[in-house]
């Protein structure tokens, strides 16, 4: 059965970030004309809904979220197709947009940066991907962060084909390069 779960990290919204739900099958169509988002229970917001294009089991959210309000997103029934099943029923997610002031901020300089465009990850303590940016140069700069102690990872795009190609022992190619620096990277509430 298809089912859509909220994947924006609970019920606190992370501010200046799209609202996701994610699905257990691939997503393929939505209707989020019939989709309603609600503050505080009775004034409807304009929104934008979409397929994700990095993710297909992700739709993305947008609105001009306003920290420390409350929102409700209903989601009816059949409104989100997969290529096997539709949403068999009517789901509603109540979230609240968190203040700026309970994130940090995070300004990386690489010395010897990658010349191709790389990935420059936030690893938890189990080394799975938490933030991460798609880019080039030698100053990353990630704006809003949860408080926590993270790795800090590059992969670089040496063929740029912006997915990073792991070793083929069949074809004898290596994977491509990746550098980890285990030193953790703190992350206070209100620091840069």
């Amino acid at each position: 059965v298809m089912d859509l779960n909220n994947d924006s990290g609970g019920a606190l919204l992370p501010p200046k970030t799209d609202f996701t739900l994610s699905s257990n099958y691939i997503i393929d169509k939505i209707d989020s004309e019939k989709w309603t988002l609600k503050i505080d229970s009775t004034v409807t917001v304009p929104f934008t809904a979409k397929i994700s294009e990095t993710n297909p089991y992700h739709i993305l959210v947008k609105a001009d979220f306003e920290s420390g309000k409350k929102y409700q997103l209903t989601v009816p029934k059949t409104t989100v197709s997969s290529f096997y099943d539709k949403n068999p029923e009517s789901k509603r997610f109540d979230f609240e947009v968190d203040k700026i002031e309970n994130y940090g901020k995070l300004i990386i300089n690489l010395k010897n940066a990658p010349t191709k465009k790389y990935w420059l990850q936030l690893l938890d303590s189990g080394e799975k991907p938490i933030y991460q940016k798609y880019t080039s140069g030698s100053e990353v700069t990630f704006d809003i962060l949860k408080p926590a102690e993270y790795i800090v990872r590059i992969l670089v795009d040496n063929n740029e084909n912006k997915y990073w190609d792991e070793a083929d022992f069949e074809n004898g190619t290596f994977a491509e390069d990746a550098y980890t620096y285990y030193k953790t990277a703190v992350i206070r509430p209100l620091w840069t």
